[in-house]
């Protein structure tokens, strides 16, 4: 009777083993069944002391062929200490997994562009990736009693922190004053001649290497920016004055969109690799009709 009772208990315990084991391993090999971006940082605290780390995990069909961008340019301002990359695959995917470690950051909150990542099959573009914007916020280190790190050298005083703090303000207050009255001023500013901006699109369309065709494009298109509504766009990068103009409400937001979709395809097409489908004359007439409108918008508001 004993014996019959072990070998009983010995066979439910197996049982229940292996039925423990065999939902384990099915939810250890769940594959992906989707392209995806996913980006996260590395680490829950930020200090200046620290490098903060991000983890982009880029999830891909084995058929396609990811566009990987200019980490340098992407993040800017953030510079950027080391990138490490590694790859996996897992049943018709591959994941790509890229670890950037940033330089040291002054404090403050830090809101870091999209990462986008194009995916191709045999040279045609047939899904971007895109990820969420990145919010960074990195806080002093300090030590014993207040002072702070040796990073920082004439500031390490407590006693000099407020009127550190108390400067920055006043030049952050002073610095938004100057901006807000300038921005005005160049939102009232009469637009130059449009058959001048109109001319050089006709000379343009002339082009007939694509890459240069979008370059020229793009250089008439924040000309024509910078001398109605916007300060300085052509010494900014694109994704600079896409940053900039999100926040701006001198233009409408689905003109918006149009205006930042048709400022990276050009970069994608100036700066990529060769054959990248376009359609030229849709972008001249994007063009033509959007310099319309703002041309229009500012000598309304001027007339007021």
């Amino acid at each position: 009777m004993y014996v019959k009772s072990t070998a009983l208990f010995i066979f439910v315990f197996q049982f229940i083993l292996f039925s423990c084991n065999s939902d384990i391993g099915e939810t250890s090999t769940r594959l992906p069944d989707k392209n995806s971006i996913d980006v996260h940082l590395l680490n829950s605290e930020i200090k200046t002391s620290d490098n903060a780390s991000i983890n982009i995990e880029i999830c891909y069909n084995r058929g396609l062929i990811p566009q990987i961008p200019d980490w340098e340019s992407e993040l800017k301002p953030v510079g950027i200490q080391s990138i490490q990359s590694r790859g996996e695959i897992q049943g018709e995917f591959l994941i790509r997994i890229i670890e950037l470690r940033l330089d040291n950051l002054l404090p403050g909150d830090y809101l870091l562009n999209p990462i986008v990542v194009p995916l191709f099959e045999n040279d045609n573009m047939v899904e971007e990736l895109k990820s969420d914007f990145i919010p960074l916020k990195v806080n002093s280190s300090l030590i014993n009693q207040g002072e702070l790190i040796d990073q920082f050298g004439e500031m390490k005083s407590r006693n000099l922190l407020p009127y550190v703090i108390a400067g920055a303000l006043c030049i952050t207050v002073v610095t938004a004053g100057c901006c807000y009255i300038f921005f005005r001023k160049k939102r009232k500013r009469q637009v130059l001649p449009e058959k001048d901006f109109q001319r050089q699109l006709r000379k343009a369309s002339e082009i007939k290497s694509d890459r240069d065709y979008y370059k020229a494009l793009t250089t008439i298109l924040k000309e024509f920016l910078d001398s109605t509504i916007f300060l300085s766009v052509q010494s900014q990068t694109t994704e600079e004055f896409i940053q900039m103009a999100e926040e701006s409400d001198l233009i409408r937001n689905p003109l918006k969109e149009a205006l930042f979709n048709f400022m990276r395809r050009g970069d994608r097409i100036s700066f990529g690799k060769d054959g990248i489908p376009c359609d030229r004359e849709r972008d001249l007439l994007f063009c033509e009709d959007f310099m319309s409108y703002i041309a229009k918008q500012v000598k309304t508001e001027a007339a007021e």
